[in-house]
């Protein structure tokens, strides 16, 4: 197996600014991949007051919100808050639950009405490390407290560079991931048959959460990497 002779990633993620912060509101930019429409498909931001990075899957949230627009990328508020002078976990769900999110930051009352933001040890990314004519490999990093095996989530591969396919194209082929933390590597082997070639471009997207055997769902896409190969065959 070779490594890919180029690769191009994208991959969810939202920022807040310290200074925009009020005790009532989080105004917050959220940039998720080309295609995606965050209101249709239930994109989610969740806030739990806690000292750690773990997303805390078995608490309920201390408050919720959907995104309300469909742009793939844009600024918008979150709203109807109390904060105090209290550690909290925001984090960003591709679905409206919570085995759907992939990005995390922690935010901290400092005094006087203001706050602290910084990032995660671990954050969401994703890549190609290794390829060959019919399988691959890959790494993969999300929030801590996700499990993607037991979260349902799911590779796909097309062929091709244009990553809104993903979101209602049929992959080539397609398994569930078999992580059981929240970073690790994992194989991707194609159906009988089917080979990757020499100099052609593919995309592989992962899902979080969503795998079924016959239609996994394909609107809680988090990452993908467009590559391609220039190994022997």
């Amino acid at each position: 197996m070779d490594e890919p002779s180029s690769q191009a990633t994208s991959i969810t993620q939202f920022t807040v600014e310290a200074e925009d912060i009020k005790p009532r509101i989080i105004p917050f930019r959220y940039d998720t991949l080309p295609g995606n429409q965050p209101k249709t498909n239930k994109n989610t931001v969740y806030l739990w007051q806690t000292k750690g990075e773990d997303v805390l899957v078995k608490i309920t949230p201390f408050r919720s919100q959907s995104i309300s627009r469909n742009e793939p990328n844009a600024s918008t508020n979150f709203t109807g808050l109390s904060l105090s002078k209290e550690p909290y976990l925001m984090a960003y769900a591709v679905d409206d639950n919570v085995k759907a999110i992939v990005a995390t930051l922690l935010i901290e009352g400092v005094g006087d009405g203001r706050f602290s933001v910084s990032f995660p040890t671990d954050s969401l990314s994703f890549s190609v490390t290794q390829i060959g004519p019919a399988s691959l490999s890959y790494r993969l990093c999300v929030p801590r407290g996700m499990n993607p095996k037991d979260d349902n989530d799911w590779i796909g591969l097309w062929e091709g560079s244009t990553v809104s396919e993903l979101y209602y194209k049929r992959p080539r082929c397609f398994s569930p991931v078999p992580i059981h933390t929240n970073k690790g590597n994992g194989v991707f082997a194609l159906l009988e048959g089917q080979n990757i070639e020499n100099g052609i471009e593919y995309t592989l997207g992962y899902f979080k959460s969503g795998y079924d055997e016959q239609n996994p769902l394909q609107t809680t896409l988090a990452a993908s990497t467009t590559f391609k190969w220039e190994g022997s065959e």
